[in-house]
């Protein structure tokens, strides 16, 4: 498969850790966090609870496993639609979780803009790193490659449509362009991978009024 690229000139943001926090430093200078360390307060207490349920060592352990297999899934995803043909020499197990997820791909995407791309928010003050920014089934779209140990809901995933809303309102404020779709690409362990695919319009105010509390340092 031989994606159609038009990509968007990225942002060269310099990522630093501060805190315990991510955060991007833009051209201006100003110092965001990242989307993902902003969002973090919707699940600290549900993760808190589990950690205190199974133990920290137990918690650590399983911690470091997804983060690894998200890791690797991701690397391949991003050569895949790079058009680099070496995503098939991967190790066996990611390779095989990243091609359940393959023919969504293959069937769905369009056109890409972005792949990998880092962006910023003025009027959100936050920061990260996009997936793919693409045309999905025709439609603009923010997608997200996710791995879990088990099947969720939507209802479980409300951070990962925030956190896709916050990249659209990005590409909008840098590139223009109307993005009107999150899809997320779940490769699921020992298990059918999941799509799920919202509207932006459904989450933007949402995600408007929580970086404005957050930035005011209300959610703390």
């Amino acid at each position: 498969m031989n994606f159609v690229h038009r990509l968007f000139e990225p942002k060269v943001l310099k990522r630093v850790h501060e805190g315990g926090k991510r955060l991007y430093v833009t051209e201006q200078g100003n110092y965001y966090p990242s989307v993902t360390t902003a969002l973090s307060y919707l699940s600290r207490k549900g993760i808190q609870e589990w950690r205190k349920r199974v133990g920290a060592e137990t918690a650590n352990k399983i911690g470091n496993q997804a983060a690894a297999a998200g890791t690797a899934v991701h690397n391949i995803a991003e050569k895949y639609v790079l058009n680099d043909p070496t995503w098939k020499d991967a190790m066996p197990i990611p390779l095989e979780k990243f091609k359940t997820i393959q023919p969504y791909l293959d069937e769905n995407v369009d056109e890409i803009y972005g792949i990998e791309l880092q962006m910023y928010s003025d009027q959100l003050k936050t920061a990260g790193t996009a997936d793919l920014i693409c045309k999905y089934n025709g439609v603009p779209t923010v997608l997200d490659f996710k791995t879990s140990r088990r099947p969720k809901t939507k209802d479980q995933i409300l951070n990962y449509f925030m956190q896709g809303t916050a990249y659209s309102i990005m590409v909008k404020e840098h590139y223009g362009m109307d993005i009107e779709q999150i899809v997320i690409l779940m490769a699921v362990t020992d298990d059918q991978p999941l799509v799920f695919c919202e509207p932006v319009a459904q989450y933007e105010k949402m995600v408007r009024k929580y970086f404005e509390l957050y930035t005011a340092g209300k959610l703390i």
